[in-house]
């Protein structure tokens, strides 16, 4: 910018110099001489702003040289009206300089950028004077073409002559063709591609655009248009056709072997199978016959095992020649494809005596590596194989060489079958040989029976005539997945040693425990094994009765251990100077309740005991059911008023009347409600139906509670089983109800089930029993409400336990001991009360129902508030694993049921001021 308003001023000084210098000579009437063109060409040249520099200037120098000349002051009128012309001359002067200079360089733009489109896009132009014969190629369409312009390197227009005769006469002859069909219909535009000789030899397409100019007479005067190369184009375009022949080929040739894969199937002999296999090599190669060539295993002479496209006397010919000299005996010596004619001196014999001059051979190879034999193909002239018939050639080879090896590989198996047949055909021991199977690195990849005797088809539920000659793989897909397996196999064929081991078999409908002897049997393995599922199963039974005994035992303990701890607690409290008379009623009502709890365990285990002994009796007589009914809701009544749960009871309108032990009966439906009292949550709904149907009366006791899960159906009834885990059956008892309850029912000739939908939804279980008369209903007495009581004191403790006597009786000993202490009776009233009253010190129970003390106790030391707060667990469960996971759950010490007082007395005393480190008690 600054260069164009320096040079616009070097103008206007050029201008006044020129003017100053012809002044003497002139005088001063025409100070604008220089001025007015000099203004021009500067508008022209550097832009309307410069050129204003120019005018400036002359506008000056004649008010200096007007009169009076030199005093810049203009008297005269007619100057003044020069100057005033001179100024108005000037700025349109400026205007038409400024917009010629735009309109200079729009067109210099334009031109340019349409060079630089043909020659980035690489569109040639060109114009055609039909009447002069000339044309016009832009120097885009001299490169497309390899051309320079033939005259000078200046001129792009050459005569049409000169220009067609560096191009193709066909493709000449074609463009007139072309152009006089499109003018004699009429076309204005056509286009069409046609190819351009390089210099190098090479052709380039191009596909050109032509608009035909007509003269007012309709004559066509004038052809201009674009040619643009698009030889990758064509290029794409033949691949995509070739790729889409030699695709149709393939389909073709993919076609043709699913023919022979499904004709094969059909075919049961291997004459017939190799025969269809020539054939379909005959048809892929359009050859003119073939034959397949047999390596015999005993290493003699090859032998025909099949021809096509051959006589009689071809074939005879055939067999005369079976010696060294022949193309099949070098492809299956050397283990290559061979490929001659006539010109060879080993197919020469054979050429004159078919009247074939070109033979291809390609070796079958077994999977093991071994040459089993050729197949052979005649041609009527000399021609090598393309890639596709190469590699059609090894398809169908290797169709032949599965074909013949499963041949060979039946007919060992059949002699050796033959072989052991009388010595273990009649044994009752499971007996096999497998033989190993190798690949073409000899490495055993599978193995296959080679024998099989009766014992061991049954056990593996298949005939022996499917097994013996087949890859185990092949038969049992599954069966070397077993990790070591196979290794342990392989060691055998290959080390020579003795296995012997016990497997565990689930796959091919094969399932059981087996025990496995492998020898080393003449590059075989000799397999015996015998099932001894019976026996993997009885130990598996001992084992789980070793654990439900530990669990029994453990629950015992637990069980016994939870009477205790309100026992001593309600005895201490008795013992009290400061206990009033009602705290020492309820105490005793404690002790007395939790000693009818115990009684009631112990009479379990010994009716258990005597059941399993033979030495429990019935006392049958005619029983009422409404009154057995009423002695099992008044046995379980105190479970079910403490959780609040709704009891309905629907009875049939007519007495029943079973022959029945009345007391053992009771027993039975006492335990059926109070499992459904202890495994339904608080204020669930609890119903006994009892209807009569053919002579058998069923009652259904059901439940909304926790349910139970399908796969422990079956096991509910079984000694000393629970189906929840320790910690979570909070208050499950022994696991001894159910199997007393079967046992009994069984006893009194009927049967006992269990239904439940799964976890969550509810419970029912099943009694039928024989009727001996009609029946009539009875309705259950209400639950009543429970209240717990609540003090306040210094020191605040939570107490957490589903056992509400020793819940409320350990809260009173603490209350005497002046402390504020809130309870709750399952995990998730603990964690709101926490949160609620803030203790100083947390007492929990672990085996709780809804969250056992081990999760709350996580939750809380998860709380900000709960890092530094005492957690005490008390529990029945005493074993070393047990204290650990309370420990690791975040308790500071672990205390068992019953609790030491004093101790605890002494604990909580130091949770005030800081959490003492863990112990264990």
């Amino acid at each position: 910018m600054s260069a164009r308003f320096g040079l616009a001023a070097l103008f206007a000084g050029i201008a006044v110099g020129l003017q100053w210098a012809i002044q003497p000579f002139v005088g001063s009437r025409i100070p604008f001489l220089f001025i007015l063109p000099m203004l021009l060409l500067a508008a022209n040249l550097f832009g309307r702003g410069p050129s204003l520099i120019v005018l400036l200037a002359g506008l000056v120098n004649a008010a200096y040289l007007m009169m009076p000349v030199g005093q810049m002051n203009v008297a005269a009128l007619p100057d003044r009206i020069a100057l005033l012309a001179y100024v108005v001359v000037g700025i349109v002067l400026v205007f038409f300089g400024g917009r010629m200079r735009l309109v200079s360089d729009r067109a210099a733009d334009a031109e340019r950028r349409l060079g630089l489109a043909q020659e980035n896009t690489g569109v040639g132009l060109f114009e055609i004077d039909l009447v002069e014969r000339t044309i016009f190629a832009s120097p885009a369409l001299w490169r497309l073409v390899g051309r320079k312009p033939g005259h000078t390197s200046r001129s792009e227009t050459i005569s049409l002559d000169e220009w067609n005769a560096g191009r193709i006469p066909a493709e000449v002859e074609e463009g007139r063709a072309a152009l006089k069909s499109n003018i004699d219909r009429g076309v204005s535009v056509y286009e069409r591609e046609h190819r351009v000789r390089l210099p190098d030899g090479g052709m380039r397409w191009l596909m050109s655009k032509v608009h035909i100019e007509r003269n007012p007479e309709g004559r066509a005067v004038r052809l201009h248009g674009a040619s643009v190369d698009v030889t990758e184009r064509r290029r794409t375009d033949d691949l995509l056709a070739q790729t889409r022949a030699e695709l149709q080929q393939q389909v073709a040739d993919l076609q043709r072997l699913h023919a022979l894969s499904s004709r094969l199937l059909e075919l049961t002999d291997i004459p017939r199978q190799l025969h269809a296999i020539l054939e379909t090599m005959v048809d892929l190669h359009a050859s003119q016959g073939g034959a397949v060539m047999l390596c015999m295993p005993d290493g003699g002479p090859m032998e025909i095992g099949a021809v096509a496209g051959l006589s009689e006397a071809q074939t005879g010919t055939l067999k005369t020649l079976l010696d060294e000299s022949t193309p099949w005996h070098v492809a299956s010596t050397e283990r290559r494809r061979v490929v001659q004619d006539d010109g060879d001196a080993a197919f020469r014999p054979l050429a004159g005596a078919l009247g074939r001059r070109g033979v291809h051979c390609t070796p079958l190879a077994g999977p093991g590596g071994e040459i089993l034999g050729v197949i052979m193909l005649f041609f009527e002239a000399p021609r090598r194989p393309d890639e596709r018939e190469i590699r059609l050639a090894d398809i169908c080879a290797r169709k032949a060489a599965v074909f013949i090896e499963r041949f060979r590989a039946q007919v060992i198996a059949s002699e050796r079958d033959q072989r052991f047949r009388v010595a273990l055909e009649s044994s009752a021991v499971p007996f096999t040989v497998l033989t190993p199977v190798r690949n073409r690195q000899s490495r055993i990849v599978d193995f296959r029976w080679s024998y099989i005797n009766t014992a061991a088809a049954r056990t593996i539920n298949r005939p022996a005539a499917e097994l013996t000659g087949r890859r185990v793989r092949e038969v049992l897909p599954g069966t070397w997945d077993e990790p070591g397996l196979f290794d342990a196999y392989v060691a055998v064929a290959e080390q020579g040693v003795t296995r012997e081991f016990e497997l565990r078999s689930e796959a091919n409908g094969i399932i059981g425990w087996f025990h496995v002897v492998a020898s080393p049997l003449q590059n075989s393995v000799a397999v015996w094994f015998a099932d001894v599922t019976d026996r993997k199963r009885q130990e598996h039974a001992l084992r789980e009765a070793d654990q439900r005994k530990d669990e029994f035992l453990a629950t015992l303990a637990h069980e016994l251990r939870n009477p205790l701890a309100p026992i001593r607690q309600a005895a201490l409290i008795s013992k009290s100077p400061t206990a009033t008379e009602a705290q020492k009623r309820w105490s005793h009502d404690v002790i007395d309740r939790q000693v009818q709890h115990m009684a009631i365990l112990l009479d379990d285990l010994l009716d258990v005991s005597r059941i399993t002994r033979g030495k429990l009796h019935l006392r049958k007589e005619r029983t009422e059911l409404a009154a057995v009914i009423e002695a099992a809701v008044e046995t379980a009544r105190p479970l079910i008023d403490l959780k609040h749960h709704h009891l309905i009871i629907n009875l049939p309108p007519r007495p029943v009347h079973i022959d029945a032990d009345r007391l053992r009966l009771a027993q039975v439906l006492a335990n059926l409600l109070t499992n459904a009292a202890k495994y339904t949550d608080t204020a669930g709904r609890i119903t006994i139906d009892a209807e009569v149907q053919d002579s058998e009366l069923m009652i259904r006791v059901t439940d909304n509670g926790i349910g139970i899960r399908p796969d422990a159906l079956a096991e509910v009834f079984q000694m000393f089983t629970q189906v929840r885990p320790s910690h979570e059956r909070a208050g499950g008892g022994l696991g001894i109800g159910l199997a007393l309850a079967r046992a009994l029912v069984e006893m009194h000739g009927g049967t006992i089930v269990a239904n439940s939908s799964g976890p969550g939804q509810g419970s029912e279980f099943v009694v039928r029993l024989p009727v001996l008369a009609a029946w009539e209903a009875v309705a259950a007495p209400a639950a009543p409400a429970h209240a717990v009581p609540a003090s306040v004191a210094p020191l605040r403790i939570l107490v957490a336990d589903d056992n509400r006597d020793g819940a409320q009786t350990l809260a009173t000993f603490l209350r005497m001991d002046g402390h504020d202490v809130r309870v709750g009776f399952d995990g998730e009233e603990a964690l709101a009360a926490f949160s609620d009253f803030r203790p100083h010190a947390v007492l929990l129970d672990i085996g709780m129902p809804k969250l056992t003390g081990d999760q709350v106790a996580r939750r809380i030391r998860a709380l900000p508030e709960g890092r530094d707060v005492m957690l005490i667990a008390i529990t029945g469960w005493g074993q070393d694993k047990d204290k650990q996971q309370a420990l690791d759950a975040g308790f500071d010490h672990h205390l068992t049921k019953p609790v030491d007082l004093h101790k605890l007395a002494s604990l909580i005393a130091t949770a005030r001021p800081a959490t003492p480190a863990s112990t264990i008690h």
